[in-house]
């Protein structure tokens, strides 16, 4: 019998927590547990230093398996102790803007903090990504070796994508990680809440539903294409359109048409569709766009634009329609949930045009679920899960805690 058939096939949508290890001469790291075929070496065997999936083995709620030197709250009672080890614990929040990274001590301090340019590997290329995340990391270590790290990365979308990102990193990181999609840390730094959700606005979307019995529910968020649409490039591709359709004489009269030309600073419309047209860096092209156009229609918006606030209420409506689908799948479609909402749509927002068209969208499926902004970095997220702390423990580490001047 082929040795590949003995390895079970593992779901990673349903369990996105993967172990990374750091190469050891003596190739201590194997598997310990199952493990899908695409992370396996010829027939089926592990390669040195290959990644450990946290599928089939017992998992706290902080996404840390029990061997890391990050204690569960749970573990950390059966031993007769009430507070965390002293240690450092490195959280990263890998972006497809800026990437930042924290190290935070038992009490909560923040002893380490650097931010590094994009890390979506999907927009920036996988060494450029790694450059950004691994450079980050060490910087706000300084030297110091974590007991424990939790890396949240955009574009961690596929297991496709698991095995790109954490094979890159590996080869120049010299510290065991945890890889998380960037949502799942900013729902972990927005709340303790046993029924949770996550809705993130940025330069894509995404959103993922927690459970009381910490069962995950997620989307791939790739594209529009892959049933997810929203966010910063997606909005910035409707403002484009509503201009040309505008100056054209094909849509409806609205400010964008001479403020697409303001903020890019061209003379005309010929101008802008050269930029624009198709090409390999057209998604370059828009997501530098971004940055302007999308503050442009958000003020638009609140002078009473009507073109700009449709595209804005379209937005909230199909991020708030599929966050709510999402919930009822979990099977919480009646039960209160407390919902985060996170990303630089919502950060840039003048009122609440958008956070009310996701609320309308929502409630029509999740009627019980409630919403706030999230008030510290997403990267607070990953340190916290860092810590494996759970319950109480989580809430006082969280209260200890005080979020760096921006």
């Amino acid at each position: 019998m082929d040795d590949a058939s003995l390895i079970p096939d593992v779901d990673l949508f349903d369990a996105k927590s993967i172990l990374f290890v750091a190469p050891h001469p003596d190739d201590a790291a194997v598997a310990a547990g199952p493990v899908p075929r695409t992370l396996c070496g010829p027939r089926g065997r592990i390669p040195r230093g290959a990644v450990r999936p946290l599928a089939g083995r017992r998992q706290t709620e902080g996404g840390l398996p029990p061997s890391s030197s990050a204690l569960s709250s749970r573990e950390r009672r059966g031993r007769g102790e009430d507070r965390l080890t002293a240690g450092f614990y490195l959280g990263v929040d890998a972006g497809g803007t800026k990437t930042e990274a924290m190290v935070l001590d038992e009490r909560a301090s923040v002893v380490g903090h650097a931010r590094a340019g994009p890390a979506n590997y999907h927009l920036v290329g996988i060494d450029e990504a790694v450059k950004n995340i691994t450079g980050a990391a060490r910087e706000a270590l300084g030297g110091r070796v974590p007991d424990a790290a939790v890396f949240g990365v955009s574009g961690a979308d596929l297991p496709d994508d698991y095995q790109v990102i954490g094979d890159g990193l590996r080869r120049i990181f010299e510290h065991d990680f945890v890889l998380r999609n960037d949502a799942d840390i900013a729902l972990r730094a927005g709340t303790d809440a046993p029924a949770a959700a996550i809705l993130v606005l940025g330069t894509g979307a995404n959103v993922a539903v927690r459970t009381p019995k910490g069962e995950w529910f997620r989307v791939r968020a790739m594209s529009y294409e892959t049933g997810t649409g929203g966010g910063g490039l997606e909005m910035t591709r409707d403002i484009l359109h509503a201009g040309f359709q505008a100056e054209e004489g094909t849509g409806p009269p609205t400010g964008l048409r001479q403020g697409i030309l303001d903020v890019l600073e061209f003379d005309d419309y010929d101008e802008v569709a050269m930029r624009f047209r198709p090409s390999p860096r057209v998604r370059e092209e828009l997501r530098e766009a971004a940055s302007l156009l999308v503050p442009l229609a958000f003020r638009l918006a609140a002078d009473g634009d009507e073109v700009a606030r449709g595209i804005i209420i379209s937005q909230g409506r199909a991020a708030g329609l599929e966050l709510g689908m999402l919930i009822r799948r979990a099977g919480m479609g009646s039960e209160a949930v407390d919902v985060v909402l996170a990303g630089g749509l919502f950060e840039g927002a003048r009122d609440s045009i958008l956070e009310d068209a996701v609320r309308v969208a929502l409630h029509a499926h999740a009627p019980e679920a409630t919403l706030h902004h999230l008030e510290v970095r997403p990267v607070f997220g990953a340190a916290l899960w860092a810590t494996g702390l759970e319950g109480e423990m989580a809430r006082a580490f969280r209260s200890a805690y005080v979020d760096p001047p921006r």
